[in-house]
């Protein structure tokens, strides 16, 4: 299975293949959601917090 991220970047959803031949889809998914984002309770969204996807927001995974 390959792993895509949704995020909300500049108003424009976006997709990012991170991984292929994972087994465990959805609990990686978890991982990165865990390890990159922070939640904002206030407005309830996941936030990136570093990197080129920094400031956008966390919407979920897709594996196919």
């Amino acid at each position: 299975m390959e792993l895509d991220i949704i995020i909300l970047k500049d108003g424009l959803y976006q997709v990012y293949t991170l991984a292929k031949n994972v087994t465990d889809c959805f609990d990686y998914c978890d991982i990165l959601r865990e390890k990159y984002t922070t939640y904002l309770e206030d407005i309830n969204r996941h936030i990136i917090t570093s990197g080129k996807l920094g400031g956008a927001q966390f919407f979920g995974c897709m594996c196919r």
